[in-house]
């Protein structure tokens, strides 16, 4: 019997999700605005502390993300390999905030807002990934 590739699926644990997390530098946010859903990226930095794992993005004026304060909204990184089709995403879903004065992550801009620069706190109430990876088997079997 011949060996034949397959992808497999694997549901990520929150703390290897949080491992993951930490590891990117570049997201997308989705939210809701006047036109329906829409995903801007951002450049972000993580704030992990005893109280929660939270997502800081820095935002312009000219940016949706500002309407969406007080909105249930998401947030995904990933890293893929298109050529040997393996990767992983992480998403973290909660409410946005705008960042208190204290907040101790300051992501470096990007792309480059536009306007009076705000930040903006996304704590994960939920943190969930996945990890897409190869698996031989034998041919014939399931």
């Amino acid at each position: 019997m011949s060996a034949v590739e397959h992808a497999v699926v694997d549901q990520l644990g929150t703390a290897e999700a949080r491992a993951l997390l930490m590891t990117a530098e570049f997201g997308r946010l989705a939210f809701i605005d006047g036109h329906g859903p829409t995903v801007e990226p951002f450049a972000f930095a993580l704030e992990d502390t005893a109280e929660d794992t939270a997502i800081v993005i820095a935002v312009g004026t000219g940016s949706g993300a500002r309407a969406a304060v007080g909105q249930t909204v998401a947030f995904e990184v990933d890293e893929i390999d298109p050529v040997r089709r393996t990767g992983w995403s992480v998403v973290a879903v909660g409410t946005l905030h705008g960042a208190p004065a204290t907040v101790t992550a300051r992501p470096e801009p990007w792309p480059d807002p536009d306007g009076e620069l705000v930040l903006l706190r996304l704590p994960a109430e939920r943190l969930t990934g996945r990890r897409l990876r190869r698996e031989t088997r034998r041919a014939g079997r399931r």
